[in-house]
């Protein structure tokens, strides 16, 4: 079964940044206001438009708005993961990956904030401080995961986006999608990341991601 990772060698994934939108109990400052594009500026500080657009051109949904479901507390597995699209030179589509176990904690609908705990084969991600947006039951999380390499080079850094995207359920979440892409890859000297803006859509071929 092949790995849902963002580059061709391992990586290690580590905690992102941590962002809180509240000067007060009543006062929000400006990153948390959702934008024309529907989306909130934090967000849209974390991922440049054209990437974004880039994203989306490939078929990953977006869902918007700053009233996303309550989904903390619950662990979703998402088998099988096929990869839907891609942007990385000589690369097909439609090839199966491991299972993508995802955890949500520590929402807070305030400030539209998530921590999200990933699991893919050997493979694990954590994001603190991750953004959401969303309406009713349609939710996306915009997390940035900060990566080093691990190989004959390691030390080396670069900054990446994960973004998930589905409806949540009572038993699951329908349509889950999930996106991996380069946003910095720090000038890249030893040839060993993906090129900024290039990167993977992955998605339940069954539709439906079960609550464990």
């Amino acid at each position: 079964m092949k790995k849902i990772q963002l580059k061709f060698i391992a990586f290690v994934a580590i905690i992102s940044f941590w962002s809180s939108c509240l000067v007060s109990e009543h006062d929000v400052i400006p990153e948390c206001e959702i934008q024309a594009n529907g989306l909130s500026r934090a967000i849209n500080d974390l991922v440049p438009s054209d990437i974004l657009q880039t994203i989306i051109d490939l078929g990953m949904p977006i869902n918007k708005g700053g009233k996303p479901p309550l989904i903390e507390g619950n662990k979703y597995k998402s088998s099988p993961m096929i990869l839907l699209s891609t942007n990385v030179p000589g690369e097909s589509t439609g090839g199966q990956y491991n299972d993508y176990i995802v955890t949500f904690s520590q929402q807070n609908s305030t400030d539209l904030t998530i921590k999200i705990d990933f699991v893919s084969g050997t493979e694990k991600g954590t994001g603190l401080g991750s953004f959401m947006a969303g309406t009713g039951n349609d939710f996306t999380i915009f997390s940035q995961i900060d990566v080093e390499s691990t190989n004959q080079v390691a030390g080396v850094k670069a900054k990446t986006v994960v973004i998930m995207s589905g409806t949540w359920t009572p038993t699951g979440i329908k349509n889950f999608h999930t996106a991996l892409f380069m946003l910095d890859d720090k000038g890249d000297p030893n040839d060993v990341w993906l090129e900024n803006g290039e990167g993977r859509i992955f998605y339940d071929k069954d539709g439906f991601s079960e609550k464990l």
